[in-house]
């Protein structure tokens, strides 16, 4: 089951968050409190459309995909973002993460989004991942690069 979280199950995205930023080896430490700060006033504000769509098995949650809604910086156009896409290691194999894309393109196209933006992670299945983009109607149109603070570095 696919469903729209509610502020009070933001604390369960915990999990999967820890895990996705572990496996993607991303800087710094995940905080729960950070997520839940952020993604409450994304799902608050009155002026932004914003969402956390829960992959559920039975009643356990078992990923997610949170996206937002947002002006192209140089054209203006509505623009739907994933934010986020993650579902748990054990249950890759079935459809759980298309759905989680069907319906971010449905709830996009609800807010009268002109295109649907998947943020791309690099990882070891990078390849694999670039053809099921592809084969979902996506194009590559950017690749951002991570430099730390080696200011940062040293007080850590």
């Amino acid at each position: 089951m696919i469903r729209p979280l509610v502020l009070q199950e933001l604390g369960d995205c915990e999990p999967f968050a820890k895990a996705f930023h572990e496996e993607l080896q991303l800087p710094g430490v995940f905080s729960i409190e950070a997520f839940t700060k952020t993604w409450t006033f994304l799902l608050t504000a009155p002026t932004v459309a914003a969402v956390i769509f829960g992959l559920f098995e039975d009643d356990r949650l078992i990923g997610g995909l949170g996206a937002m809604i947002a002006d192209d910086l140089n054209t203006g156009a509505r623009t739907a973002n994933e934010m986020f896409w993650f579902v748990d290691a054990t249950h890759r194999k079935g459809s759980g993460a298309f759905r989680l894309v069907h319906e971010f393109e449905r709830w996009g196209d609800q807010h009268d989004a002109s295109d649907f933006r998947l943020v791309h992670m690099l990882s070891k299945d990078g390849l694999r991942f670039e053809k099921i983009y592809d084969h979902m109607g996506y194009r590559p149109i950017e690749v951002a690069y991570l430099k730390p603070n080696p200011r940062f570095l040293r007080e850590t």
